[in-house]
């Protein structure tokens, strides 16, 4: 593990999984019913705004998951603004997104800030690439819980 070079003095190299936690709270009861979806271009939406209409059928929402504000939201959907799929912060409010999303939680600020943009980097997406399965579908990438979180960034010392 080391596949950068020159980091900054008193940077090193962690897995995503050292500095995330992926958070799988499902909306029991349909407790929350503010869906979220996680735009390419627009980042975390409202989703009934963004699309004009509801998505999400309200009658099975209760397999969605939970998003807290500020958690991060991975939708495997690529596109020429995401080559990866896009991954965003949460920064409206607690709601839910499909289950098809991955939701992960970064509790240090700093490093929560600094991963909203590496993630748009070409080494993400390089990572994510190398571990990827594309399926029958030309749009999504298939990356297994365990492969995601091992992917590699990098973080200053604490």
């Amino acid at each position: 593990m080391n596949s950068f070079k020159n980091l900054p003095s008193g940077w090193r190299v962690v897995r995503l999984g050292d500095v995330a936690e992926k958070v799988s709270t499902k909306n029991k009861d349909s407790f929350i019913n503010l869906v979220l979806s996680n735009s390419a271009t627009n980042g975390i939406v409202v989703q009934n705004e963004y699309f004009d209409k509801d998505i999400a059928n309200k009658n099975n929402i209760q397999d969605y998951y939970i998003v807290d504000y500020g958690d991060f939201v991975y939708n495997p959907r690529i596109s020429i603004n995401a080559p990866t799929g896009p991954i965003n912060r949460n920064l409206i409010s607690i709601g839910i997104v499909s289950p098809l999303y991955t939701v992960f939680r970064v509790e240090d600020e700093k490093k929560a800030k600094f991963l909203s943009y590496f993630f748009k980097s070409i080494f993400w997406y390089n990572q994510v690439k190398s571990v990827a399965n594309y399926g029958a579908r030309h749009d999504r990438i298939n990356i297994t819980d365990k492969d995601f979180f091992s992917l590699e960034n990098f973080t200053s010392a604490d």
